[in-house]
C-alpha cells in the first residue's frame, strides 16, 4: 500500500467599494419679508468611491422636505432632482418668526460592484420679517395757505418674538402726493 502526502492551497480576494451621499440645503439661513415666497434649493451629491470625489447625483432622486417648526407652509413635501442633482421647494408665510426646514434623502448608490444603501440630510432656517408704516393723521382739514404736517412712523417686526419695534434711525421714507391740490415740502 502506498501512502503519500498531498498539500492544497486556495486563495480568493474581494473588493469593497465605499460610497457616500451628501445633501446641501441652500441658503442655510435667510430672511424674507412676510408674503414674499422663499425658495430652498436641495443639492444631492454622491461619492461613488472611485477616486473622483463628490459628483452630482443623477436625475430622478427624491428629496423629502419637512417644516420642523415655525410659521409658513411648504409648497411641496418633496422634489425630484434634475441632471445637476438639484431640485427646489418653496416656503410661504404671512406671519413673522423663524421657520426650521429639514431635507432628507434615502436610497441606493449603484457602482460596478453593487448597490449600497445610503442617506443624507441637511437643514435651514428662514426668518420672516415685516415692516409697517403709519401716516398720521389719516385725515385732516386745513385752511388754505396753512401748512399741514404729516408724521410718518416706521416699525419693523424682525420675527424674533419681540413684535413691532421702532425702525432704526436713518431709514428713508418716501412721500408722494397722489391727487389733489397742494405741494409736498419734501419727497422724503
Amino acid at each position: 500500500t502506498a501512502h503519500g502526502s498531498a498539500s492544497a492551497s486556495a486563495s480568493d480576494s474581494a473588493d469593497k467599494q465605499w460610497t457616500d451621499a451628501r445633501l446641501t440645503l441652500t441658503p442655510p439661513e435667510a430672511a424674507n419679508q412676510v408674503n414674499h415666497q422663499h425658495t430652498f434649493t436641495a443639492h444631492l451629491e454622491f461619492d461613488y468611491g472611485d477616486g473622483n470625489g463628490w459628483v452630482d447625483a443623477p436625475s430622478g432622486e427624491i428629496i423629502n422636505f419637512n417644516k420642523d417648526s415655525g410659521p409658513g407652509t411648504l409648497g411641496s413635501s418633496s422634489c425630484t432632482t434634475d441632471a445637476n442633482g438639484e431640485c427646489t421647494v418653496t416656503l410661504d408665510s404671512s406671519t413673522t418668526g423663524v421657520t426650521h426646514v429639514s431635507a432628507s434623502w434615502s436610497g441606493s448608490i449603484t457602482t460596478a460592484h453593487g448597490s449600497a444603501s445610503a442617506s443624507a440630510s441637511d437643514s435651514a432656517d428662514k426668518q420672516w420679517t415685516d415692516a409697517r408704516l403709519t401716516l398720521t393723521p389719516p385725515e385732516a382739514a386745513n385752511q388754505v395757505n396753512h401748512q399741514h404736517t404729516f408724521t410718518a412712523h416706521l416699525e419693523f417686526d424682525y420675527g424674533d418674538g419681540n413684535g413691532w419695534v421702532d425702525a432704526p434711525s436713518g431709514e428713508t421714507i418716501n412721500f408722494n402726493k397722489d391727487s389733489g391740490p397742494g405741494t409736498l415740502g419734501s419727497s422724503s
